[in-house]
């Protein structure tokens, strides 16, 4: 109790009243074609999120606005995962992204202003060779198309990058 009181000088804001409602949709296949196990699975999110006026009053605290967005809730979002496995073969492809979202400047929040941080979409890719029970080899290619873009507004996220691995697994 007291002996961390006062610790930290982080505090939370309230924004304002909101309001958010939307649907998300997603679907999962499986199938077999010609020995080869394909999964697939897509995902949509379509959110409309408003600030509202704060109560008794018609207007939200600065630097918002009635009407804007809520923070970092894109009003579209989508993820595609698939891949096509064959004996001891698998291979996959993932991809996601959203549109632009309203965001603050990290390192003065609210007081920094407000900016419209641009949406994305990022595809990854891989395989793997399974040689024995115990052991697979497998490789991958993070950021595909070496896409510059920010998940949370300034804070760029990685480039292209490749890995090579191998996993063991130990007898139980």
């Amino acid at each position: 109790g007291r002996a961390f009181s006062g610790v930290s000088r982080w505090r939370t804001d309230n924004i304002s009243n909101a309001r958010a409602q939307g649907v998300e949709l997603a679907t999962t296949l499986r199938g077999r074609a010609s020995g080869f196990d394909l999964r697939g699975r897509v995902g949509y999110t379509f959110l409309d999120s408003e600030i509202l006026a704060v109560d008794g009053a018609d207007a939200a605290p600065s630097p918002f606005k009635v009407g804007d967005p809520l923070l970092n809730r894109p009003r579209h979002q989508w993820a595609l995962d698939a891949s096509v496995a064959r004996s001891t073969i698998t291979a996959w492809i993932r991809g996601g992204g959203r549109g632009r979202v309203l965001a603050v400047e990290p390192s003065y929040g609210s007081f920094g202003g407000l900016f419209d941080a641009a949406g994305y979409g990022v595809w990854s890719t891989g395989a793997s060779w399974q040689l024995s029970r115990q052991l697979e080899v497998f490789g991958r290619i993070e950021n595909l198309f070496d896409r510059e873009y920010e998940e949370v507004f300034g804070f760029p996220a990685l480039g292209r990058g490749a890995m090579v691995g191998m996993r063991v697994a130990a007898r139980r």
